[in-house]
């Protein structure tokens, strides 16, 4: 099924999605057109899972505006995975330019002109994002597949939900001759414990699934998915983990339930946001047992 076709803007993309064409892969595809292209993503899927009105709003009103941790990961992904295209579509902000003065202010305006259309990066996180990628290099299976691979390729299928919906994936690094897939994530604490617990905030398993079954559904080996979790602090440790087949699975269900949700809305138009209805909450049932295990403990 899957065949590679070139795409350089969004009305390419839609003009294959038209003639029923948008099925396969592309290469060299900007981000920026791959996110405001036809398909759906599992960042989208994750609103759906939210409210179908949460993901019709993000649709109609883009943000784009990039926080501080956006930033720096965003960059520590173009260093990696397209170095030589960094230098593109970033650029570093003058350091000690007064644009109070004339001097500074003509200095800072010559600067920006030179740099339209780039990413603009503080000198301090584009700092941290060298120290953290030069970490990166020293993880010798990362980079041996990272040798091996290609990486930031598109890829487009037909959903099985019904007309409309196409699956869109864009793997950060996708070895073709293993099948294993590696997706790379910076984050506040890359230990094991507590990158199991932000897959599990995140849903970076149904993320996963969303992958694997799209790039199986074109025919293309999909085994294994692995994170390069990065520490965002000094000394940036950083560990590969492969996730296990529970939380593939249950990641596809999130997905499957996703789309199917997503269909729905596409056929009748109505994109539903919360009940107006009264209705019952509690404690999920994790807190409320933490809370009697230790109200039991305090009697002893």
């Amino acid at each position: 099924m899957d065949r590679e076709f070139k795409a350089t803007g969004v009305l390419d993309l839609e003009s294959l999605e038209k003639q029923g064409k948008l099925i396969g892969h592309v290469k060299n595809l900007p981000n920026a057109v791959y996110h405001a292209g036809p398909g759906i993503g599992s960042s989208s899927l994750k609103k759906i899972l939210k409210t179908p009105a949460n993901y019709w709003y993000s649709k109609q009103h883009p943000n784009n505006v990039s926080t501080p941790a956006q930033l720096l990961g965003s960059a520590v992904h173009a260093m990696i995975l397209e170095h030589d295209k960094y230098d593109a579509q970033y650029c570093v902000k003058p350091v000690g330019t007064d644009r109070r003065t004339k001097l500074g202010k003509e200095k800072y305006e010559a600067w920006q002109k030179a740099n339209v259309g780039k990413t603009e990066l503080p000198h301090e996180i584009e700092e941290t994002a060298r120290a953290m990628v030069e970490a990166v290099e020293k993880n010798e299976r990362f980079i041996k597949m990272l040798t091996q691979g290609v990486t930031e390729v598109s890829f487009y299928s037909p959903g099985e939900q019904g007309p409309g919906v196409i699956c869109r994936v864009r793997p950060d690094l996708y070895v073709p001759a293993t099948g294993v897939l590696v997706d790379v994530k910076t984050t506040q604490d890359a230990t094991k414990e507590a990158f199991s617990d932000e897959i599990h905030y995140r849903s970076y398993h149904m993320q996963a699934a969303y992958y694997m079954d799209t790039l199986t559904a074109l025919g293309f080996k999909a085994f294994a998915f692995l994170y390069l979790a990065i520490d965002k602090e000094p000394p940036f440790v950083n560990a590969l983990y492969h996730l296990d087949p529970d939380a593939i699975e249950a990641g596809r269900r999130l997905y499957k339930k996703a789309l199917s949700i997503y269909a729905e809305c596409l056929a009748s138009n109505v994109w539903s946001g919360l009940t107006s209805e009264i209705t019952a909450i509690s404690c999920r049932e994790w807190h409320l047992k933490n809370v009697n295990l230790q109200t039991t403990d305090e009697e002893f």
